[in-house]
């Protein structure tokens, strides 16, 4: 989903809200996509310094899809989001779910987890 499955780069929800945030402050932002497809919070509860910048002021969090619903994920989410608020920068953090739909019904339920 935030990576751009099967969309233009244009397209994606992550470079649309940039586009919203520059234009709704007035300013030029610097956006980073820092997403990895198909990887959850095992992998980035330990990796994610290397696909965001330190010094980020904002960081949007979306991992539902690609976290089952299970306590070991709960723990990973948990771990990441103490090392990103934890940064020296201490940037906003957004926990947000995007809903995927997968054999007719929802697809990941980490997001359910998460919250």
């Amino acid at each position: 989903m935030t990576k751009g499955h099967q969309v233009n780069a244009d397209e994606i929800w992550f470079h649309r809200l940039g586009e919203w945030l520059q234009a709704s402050l007035g300013r030029e932002i610097t956006s980073v996509n820092g997403a990895a497809p198909a990887t959850g919070s095992d992998y980035f509860s330990f990796c994610f310094p290397l696909h965001i910048p330190s010094n980020a002021d904002l960081i949007i969090v979306e991992l539902a899809v690609n976290d089952e619903g299970i306590p070991e994920h709960v723990e990973n989410m948990e771990n990441l989001l103490r090392g990103l608020l934890d940064l020296d920068n201490k940037p906003a953090v957004i926990l947000a779910e995007v809903i995927a739909f997968s054999n007719g019904g929802m697809g990941g339920g980490g997001g359910r987890m998460h919250l």
